[in-house]
């Protein structure tokens, strides 16, 4: 038997097993780096939804439409900065509904996120911009 005919049969196996791990990691990576995000993206909504629904109460506590905006933003800004997403996160907050006895508010915040961030490297695929409301309802016998 040649010895050099056996050597070479096992350096194609070393070949063969490093190309499958170089594969395997490339179908990983993506995957690991996928699930990766799902924290993140979980963390934006309850975010919004918190804003939203602290951004409303505000509103229906409010004496007039004025001041309630005001506070109201003002709110929603500080819980987006409060859960550690920088102040230009929140895109928007805006409200339906009227602000008179019985009646019902919405508020419709509007929070801006990376779609990837990789935390070495850094962020990646733009921003990603989802709404969330609530509705919440002023009380029957409330005075303005």
């Amino acid at each position: 038997m040649n010895p050099f005919r056996a050597l070479h049969r096992r350096e194609r196996g070393e070949a063969a097993v490093l190309e499958m791990m170089f594969v395997i990691g490339l179908l990983l990576l993506p995957t690991v780096i996928g699930l990766a995000q799902v924290p993140r993206w979980i963390d934006a909504r309850s975010t919004a939804e918190l804003a939203a629904q602290e951004a409303v109460r505000q509103m229906v506590l409010a004496p007039d439409e004025a001041t309630g905006r005001a506070a109201a933003e003002a709110m929603a800004r500080q819980i987006v900065v409060n859960h550690g997403w920088p102040e230009s996160a929140l895109l928007g907050v805006e409200f339906s509904g009227t602000l008179v006895r019985g009646g019902e508010v919405t508020a419709h915040v509007t929070v801006e996120f990376p779609a990837i961030v990789v935390p070495p490297i850094g962020e990646f695929g733009g921003g990603m911009a989802r709404t969330w409301s609530h509705t919440e309802r002023v009380e029957d016998f409330r005075e303005f």
